[in-house]
């Protein structure tokens, strides 16, 4: 699982892979926290980053819900997902559309049940083979060990234009 880190933050024991390239997780903490909120986070960011959707939806509630804060219009999986199928199905959808060359979890913060975290990525759209880089921000909701809430902030303007400009097909 994760280990602490001389000097605060921490890593993964465990390389995760994702379309071949091999990177250690370095996600940034305070020294001294340790709580259930933030393990089940780092266990959802973990299942994420080796490709494990199953893993990753089992950090959910049954009832949990995925929230993809960009517009539906653009993105199918966009929205929010409610249930762990629906939030299998989001998050199937999104890796089946974009390799991903880069994610890197940032800057974990918790405050009681909420946890806050950053990510650096760098996507490529599969179909058009173009790139897509930036931060996004998590802030997750926990109760119980388990993540009732997962609300997930791009620079919207910067990944609808992407899409605009290279996911949709041209109209007719």
């Amino acid at each position: 699982m994760s280990q602490l880190k001389e000097g605060g933050g921490w890593h993964s024991s465990r390389a995760g892979v994702c379309e071949g390239t091999n990177y250690i997780i370095p996600l940034e903490r305070e020294p001294a926290l340790t709580s259930a909120s933030a393990e089940v986070v780092e266990t959802f960011l973990e299942a994420w980053i080796a490709g494990d959707v199953d893993a990753a939806v089992a950090c959910f509630a049954v009832d949990g819900v995925y929230a993809l804060h960009l517009s539906a219009d653009l993105l199918e999986h966009a929205g929010e997902a409610i249930g762990r199928e629906s939030i299998a199905e989001a998050i199937s959808s999104f890796r089946l559309s974009f390799d991903h060359l880069q994610w890197r979890p940032l800057n974990l913060r918790v405050n009681g049940n909420i946890v806050r975290t950053q990510v650096a990525f760098k996507y490529r759209h599969r179909p058009s083979g173009e790139v897509l880089s930036g931060r996004l921000r998590f802030v997750f909701q926990v109760r119980d060990r388990q993540i009732v809430r997962a609300d997930e902030y791009h620079d919207r303007a910067k990944v609808e234009a992407f899409i605009r400009l290279f996911a949709r097909p041209p109209s007719a």
